[in-house]
């Protein structure tokens, strides 16, 4: 497979779409901080936060949208913009910047959708807000490409990625307040993404490697040279 054709931004080395992505995050919280939702489970209702009963039974599905870009405090944005920057830099570039995008936006939607349906059977008064569906799905998908690679991508290793995913479930189920319907359900979505969308366009080095050394040792009519 050819390479995937870059934009100038992209060869430059900008991930123009996980700083815009950064950026709208980062925007929003200004914004419940401006009109004093922050703190207030009303005010963030009222700018978009899912309520289990407005999307089961007042069919605001667009919710599940805008609560991707919603946070309560400072501390719940940073966890899941430092993920964003740190896996979505790369792939973005591995899929494009459109691409991209689009498997972020509808993983996290299918994560709030698993997230209302569980809990319209358990606690059907239910307010949750955040990106951590959409970003554990960028993990997903790293994971995938982890396996593909033996392991390593770009200086990530899978080791690392799996501790990182072992220990945000295991907080998930001891604390309080912390949706890990949208976190597993973001983890699974991505990782099917990246069964789907991820096909590597580079060579195996260790592939490249091995036949230099065949043809290096290879004499006329294919006949292979043993060298003492």
């Amino acid at each position: 497979m050819e390479p995937r054709a870059k934009t100038q931004l992209q060869t430059q080395g900008i991930p123009v779409a996980t700083l815009v992505l950064l950026a709208a995050n980062i925007a929003y919280l200004v914004f419940l901080y401006v009109t004093g939702a922050i703190g207030s489970s009303s005010g963030m209702v009222e700018r978009g936060a899912i309520y289990v009963p407005y999307v089961v039974t007042g069919h605001q599905y667009f919710r599940l949208l805008t609560a991707m870009f919603m946070h309560f405090s400072p501390q719940h944005i940073f966890g899941n913009m430092l993920l964003l920057v740190m896996l979505g830099r790369y792939l973005e570039e591995e899929f494009g910047p459109l691409r991209y995008v689009l498997i972020y936006l509808v993983v996290g939607v299918v994560a709030n959708i698993a997230s209302v349906y569980y809990y319209n059977l358990r606690s059907p008064y239910t307010i949750t807000a955040g990106a951590s569906g959409a970003v554990l799905g960028l993990v997903g998908l790293m994971v995938w490409i982890l396996i593909v690679n033996r392991g390593r991508y770009r200086g990530i290793s899978l080791g690392r990625i799996a501790i990182m995913i072992v220990f945000t479930i295991y907080n998930g189920v001891q604390g309080g307040g912390i949706n890990n319907v949208a976190h597993i359900a973001g983890l699974a979505c991505g990782f099917v993404a990246g069964l789907i969308f991820y096909r590597p366009n580079r060579p195996d080095d260790t592939d490249d490697l091995t036949r230099y050394y065949q043809d290096r040792n290879s004499g006329p009519n294919g006949r292979r040279n043993i060298i003492p």
